[in-house]
């Protein structure tokens, strides 16, 4: 089950983004749910710590009331506790998008707090996210690497038909439909 932490100031728009939130949960089946929907950053990053190794999607607010923190902080902080956490950037302000790219974050979405759009846009993200997380699992071909002297090979498994014991001793052949590899 993937968490989803929510840290946005305004107490309205955070209950309206965690009640869209876990309708879209509901509606759509997601393997998700709400760890923190907090006000605070220390209080979003002590729910990061409890839940540590576990990747994470989170909607943070750029601009939050606190003197020490802002979104991109709490963004780049996060990521070195959650290296995969798909972050979510919300505001009021539609022309800082650029901060994400100066701080490096690889923000999946950036959304404008708009209440006549907001709940739409959440949806639509979360299912983005949840797509996303899906194509993400799909298992890619399976590469076997054998190292044949010096050189390295990667076969996909799919390929392999079998293998057999060779003459000499510690050696293998890998068979394939159009080579033999010792």
């Amino acid at each position: 089950m993937i968490g989803i932490y929510l840290c946005d100031d305004d107490d309205a728009v955070r209950h309206q983004i965690q009640n869209t939130l876990e309708r879209s949960i509901l509606i759509g089946e997601y393997d998700m749910r709400i760890v923190a929907s907090v006000p605070a950053a220390e209080e979003l990053l002590e729910a990061v710590r409890r839940e540590k190794g576990k990747r994470g999607i989170y909607f943070l607010d750029v601009e939050l009331k606190d003197g020490e923190w802002d979104g991109f902080l709490l963004g780049r902080e996060i990521r070195r506790s959650d290296p995969h956490a798909t972050l979510i950037y919300i505001t009021s302000f539609g022309d800082l998008a650029y901060r994400t790219f100066r701080y490096h974050l690889e923000a999946f979405d950036y959304m404008i707090k708009d209440p006549a759009r907001l709940e739409a846009d959440v949806s639509r993200c979360l299912a983005a996210v949840a797509e996303h997380l899906l194509e993400e699992r799909a298992d890619p071909d399976q590469i076997f690497t054998v190292r044949t002297g010096e050189r390295l090979r990667h076969i996909p498994v799919a390929e392999i038909l079998f293998f057999e014991t060779a003459p000499a001793a510690h050696h293998l052949y890998l068979h394939t439909a159009h080579s033999r590899i010792e």
